[in-house]
C-alpha cells in the first residue's frame, strides 16, 4: 500500500468531518438566532402601551343638561393586554391615596355639599387594547373647572406588565414612551382608588 494514498484518504476524511462540524455549528447558530427573533416577535405581538389623559369640557348630565365635566382616562393603545399592578397619584410631588384627596387638593376648600363623582378601580385589572376607560369623573362644573385649572400639580403613574411579565411604567406627566421596569410592586403609597 502506498503511504501517500493513506494520507490523502485521511485528509479527505478529515475534510469531510470538519465540514460537517462547521455546517452543524452554523445550523445551530441560525436556529438560535431564529428562536431569539421568534421570542422577540411574540413579545411584540402582545405589547401593551398604557396612555393616561384628562378630559374637560361640556357633556350632557343625566337630565340631558350640558355642563363642564372633568374626566381622567386610561387607555391601552398597544396590541396586547396590560395587567395593571400598581397605581400612584401625587399632588405637588406628594403621594395621595384617594380621589377625595385629589378633589380636596385641587378643587379648593369650599367644595359644594354632597359633591358627587364616579371612579373605577384599575389596580389589579387586565385592560385589553382598545376603548378608553374613565377612571375618574367629576360632574360639578365649578369644581371640575378648578381641578382642570390646577392639573399641572397632579401626576399619576401606572405600573403594568404584559402576559410575558415584561413590565413598564407610564406617567401622566411624561407623555413619552413607557419606561421599562424590572417588576411592579405595590408600595405604601399605592393609590387606593
Amino acid at each position: 500500500m502506498d503511504p501517500n494514498k493513506t494520507r490523502t484518504a485521511i485528509k479527505g476524511d478529515m475534510l469531510v468531518g470538519i465540514s460537517a462540524v462547521v455546517i452543524g455549528l452554523a445550523a445551530l447558530a441560525v436556529s438560535l438566532y431564529e428562536a431569539r427573533l421568534m421570542r422577540a416577535e411574540q413579545r411584540a405581538a402582545v405589547l401593551p402601551i398604557m396612555e393616561l389623559a384628562k378630559s374637560f369640557g361640556p357633556r350632557a348630565d343625566a337630565q340631558g343638561e350640558m355642563a363642564n365635566r372633568f374626566q381622567f382616562v386610561v387607555q391601552n393603545a398597544g396590541i396586547g393586554p396590560a395587567r395593571i399592578r400598581d397605581v400612584h397619584v401625587t399632588i405637588d410631588g406628594e403621594p395621595v391615596k384617594t380621589w377625595v384627596d385629589v378633589i380636596r387638593a385641587l378643587g379648593g376648600d369650599d367644595l359644594p355639599e354632597g359633591l358627587r363623582y364616579t371612579q373605577s378601580q384599575i389596580t389589579g385589572r387586565t385592560l385589553p387594547p382598545g376603548d378608553p376607560m374613565v377612571v375618574f369623573e367629576l360632574g360639578d362644573p365649578m369644581t371640575a373647572a378648578r381641578i382642570n385649572a390646577s392639573i399641572e400639580r397632579f401626576d399619576m403613574s401606572l405600573c403594568y406588565c404584559s402576559v410575558f411579565e415584561t413590565c413598564w411604567e407610564s406617567r401622566y406627566s411624561e407623555r413619552d414612551e413607557p419606561t421599562p421596569v424590572p417588576e411592579c410592586r405595590a408600595g405604601d403609597d399605592t393609590f387606593a382608588q
